[in-house]
């Protein structure tokens, strides 16, 4: 089978990107497959320079695309995938924009498969959700859900059924219980509106007054740096918050948190969340998007409405129970397994392969 994976950008070390190299490296293992890799713009992440390693020039190219529409682009990856012929395309994100203006919706002899990372009305613009309604039609594009909720809100939104399911997967290491942490929390996230640090910050505040010696630890940076940044100072957490910047690994991070926080207006299947689970890590994070498929309220973290400042402070204090910290601690070690890569990436074969037959 020959096998395209796309994705628009590898600029940043976010979650779609992480998970994207990973299953690139899986894919590239099995035999079945004769994989290639596009990548619409230049200015690629450090983390992610192995995948030209893996693939030799034949196999892994860039589009140089501008940002916006750009028809030249679009014109170098029509020219890049007839060459290839493949049986399927996998795209990512808003690749399939970019898919659409080379090809229109005119059928074409492979399969387009697009992988919805997050809930349908916010996965895509209004273009782009114009797009994948006039592919649907043509019998061009199959859908993959990368959570129950995400599947069934894309059934919702583009009035189809024939919409698959596949959870994200990661390279699974372990927890780490061989010392003492440093934060009694860690959220990692893309500094931005939707995942709500400032909230976080009056709530971690809250707590603090009751531990006064409790630090928090944020991972990763973005257009709402300076505003976290000030109203640290604001809340006087200067000496108990800690920005850590973009980083390539976040294990050590993890390794040095007791609890992961999360309290985003909307998610997928978040890589941040899943890395956390696999660090052994309680979770406390939004009840939203794909996030109930994950985490189980009580069982190994606790669900919380993000707005309710009470209901976040209290399960923060909650897991001042060290036998319960530590029994939920112990069910997400133990549930990580369910989301390795490698069964990802089976799963991701699986949908490929029961389309390459209908070719």
């Amino acid at each position: 089978m020959k096998l395209v994976e796309c994705i628009n950008c590898l600029r940043n070390r976010e979650g779609a990107e992480v998970f994207f190299a990973s299953l690139v490296r899986q894919l590239f293992a099995k035999k079945s497959v004769e994989l290639y890799v596009i990548v619409l713009h230049d200015d690629i992440n450090d983390s992610f320079s192995f995948l030209k390693e893996l693939l030799d020039d034949n196999h892994f190219f860039v589009c140089h695309k501008a940002p916006g529409l750009d028809l030249k682009a679009a014109s170098l990856f029509r020219k890049i995938v007839n060459k290839i012929n493949p049986d399927i395309i996998h795209t990512h994100l808003s690749c399939l924009l970019t898919y659409y203006f080379a090809f229109g919706s005119t059928k074409k002899q492979w399969k387009v498969v697009h992988t919805l990372h997050s809930v349908a009305d916010q996965e895509s613009t209004a273009l782009g959700k114009i797009v994948i309604r006039k592919l649907i039609r043509r019998h061009n594009l199959h859908l993959v859900g990368i959570s129950d909720l995400i599947t069934v809100s894309a059934k919702k939104l583009y009035r189809h059924d024939d919409i698959s399911t596949v959870f994200n997967g990661i390279d699974l290491r372990g927890s780490n219980a061989s010392g003492p942490t440093s934060y009694a929390f860690v959220c990692v996230a893309r500094f931005a509106a939707l995942k709500n640090h400032l909230r976080l910050l009056d709530y971690f505040a809250k707590y603090v007054a009751a531990f006064p010696e409790a630090k928090m630890l944020f991972v990763g940076d973005g257009e709402l740096r300076p505003a976290i940044e000030k109203k640290i100072d604001a809340l006087g957490l200067s000496n108990l918050v800690v920005l850590s910047g973009l980083v390539d690994d976040v294990y050590p991070f993890l390794y040095e948190s007791e609890t992961f926080v999360l309290l985003s207006e909307y998610e997928g299947n978040p890589i941040s969340l899943l890395e956390a689970m696999d660090a052994g890590l309680p979770i406390i994070a939004s009840n939203v998007g794909g996030i109930p498929d994950i985490v189980t309220d009580g069982e190994n973290g606790f669900l919380v409405d993000c707005h309710n400042e009470s209901e976040c402070v209290d399960r923060m204090m909650r897991l001042h129970d060290r036998t319960l910290f530590l029994q939920i601690s112990k069910n997400n070690s133990a549930r990580a397994s369910r989301y390795s890569i490698e069964c990802c990436a089976e799963n991701y074969l699986g949908v490929f392969e029961g389309l390459y037959g209908k070719i």
